[in-house]
Order: C-alpha cells, then sequence, then structure tokens
C-alpha cells in the first residue's frame, strides 16, 4: 500500500521518515492514502520534530525552508573556510613571487568564487525565509559577489566598489542579526521550535 505525507499529500517512499516535499514527519498513524480532494488540509498542526540536515544538498543547496541564524552563520564558515583554502592553492600554484596570479589563476580563483556562490545564494534564501521575506535581498548579494569576482580591482580609485561593499556588509549584518518569525510564516515552520 502507498504511503502519502499527512502534511502535503506527497507520495512517501516505503522507509520514509520524513517527506521530500515539504520536510514533515512521517505519521505512520495517520492515514495512508493520498488526499482525494483539491481542498486537503493537514490532520494536525502539531510542530514538527527535528528533522534532521544530513547531506551537502539538505544542508547547503535547498532554497526551500527556514535557516535559523547560527546555522546560517555556521554553513557561512565552512564555505569561507573552503574558499580560503581553495584560494590559498590557487595562489600557491599560480602566483609570482611579488604574490600576482597568471591568467589561469585569475581564471580558476573567479570560476571558484561563482561556483561557490551556489550554496551562499541557498543560504541567503532560506535564512530570508526565515524572517519572512523574499529571495530579493539574496539576488543582490549574488549580484555584489559576482561583480567583486569579476572586477579583480580593489583600489583606491574604485570608489563605487567600495561603496557598494559598505552597503552590501550593512545588509548582510542585517540579515545576520535580525530574529527570524516567531511560529511558523508561509516559507515553513521556525526553525528554533525543532
Amino acid at each position: 500500500m502507498e504511503n502519502f505525507c499527512s502534511n502535503c499529500g506527497a507520495k512517501l517512499k516505503a522507509d520514509a521518515k520524513f517527506c521530500s516535499s515539504c520536510g514533515q514527519k512521517v505519521q505512520y498513524d495517520s492515514p495512508k492514502s493520498a488526499p482525494t480532494n483539491s481542498t486537503y488540509t493537514p490532520l494536525s498542526k502539531e510542530p514538527e520534530l527535528v528533522r534532521r540536515e544530513e547531506t551537502f544538498q539538505e544542508m547547503f543547496l535547498l532554497t526551500t525552508g527556514r535557516l535559523n541564524r547560527l546555522r546560517y552563520f555556521k554553513r557561512l564558515l565552512v564555505i569561507g573556510f573552503i574558499h580560503v583554502i581553495l584560494i590559498a592553492t590557487i595562489f600557491a600554484a599560480y602566483a609570482d613571487s611579488l604574490g600576482n596570479l597568471n591568467s589561469t589563476g585569475d581564471v580558476l580563483s573567479i570560476l571558484l568564487g561563482i561556483i561557490l556562490l551556489v550554496p551562499r545564494y541557498c543560504l541567503d534564501v532560506r535564512r530570508l525565509h526565515d524572517m519572512g521575506k523574499d529571495e530579493t535581498l539574496a539576488y543582490f548579494f549574488a549580484t555584489a559577489d559576482l561583480v567583486s569576482y569579476l572586477s579583480n580591482s580593489f583600489n583606491s580609485e574604485n570608489i563605487p566598489l567600495i561603496l557598494g561593499g559598505i552597503v552590501f556588509l550593512a545588509v548582510w549584518l542585517y540579515v545576520l542579526f535580525t530574529p527570524g518569525n516567531i511560529g511558523r510564516n508561509k516559507y515553513g515552520e521556525d526553525p528554533l521550535e525543532k
């Protein structure tokens, strides 16, 4: 017999402990058949239990759900650490004695920055969802990062880029330190209640 999520009605795998669609803990004592009408409502609104994010994809590449401040900060630190290690490796392999990258090193460092934009964007989206906001600021962060990777010119004559960096930092601090919504919002359950 097929099992379906009591929260969203999605089809469940036979051994699923959580719904792969909405993250709801599977309740095997609830009806195991699919909802029959389009106005399906969940059987109960009990708080979800802890849904552990175990894979890299669940932790860094999802744009659904919410992410509290502490997890957001820790995951940004992980991405930052990976970035620093890989950039140091690129500099060790492709920099001259003065520390200037050759063209291959430049291309690799830009590609690395662009690749690492993806998990950072996903984390930003989920953090904004925790605050009850849409993805607009995440687009801003991604665009600002992309411009900084492609410009390669942080010097004192580039005042617009420096001012943009200050604005970027101020907005990022707002996202980092603003508490999330208490309780469920339109993006999911409160991560602090899990």
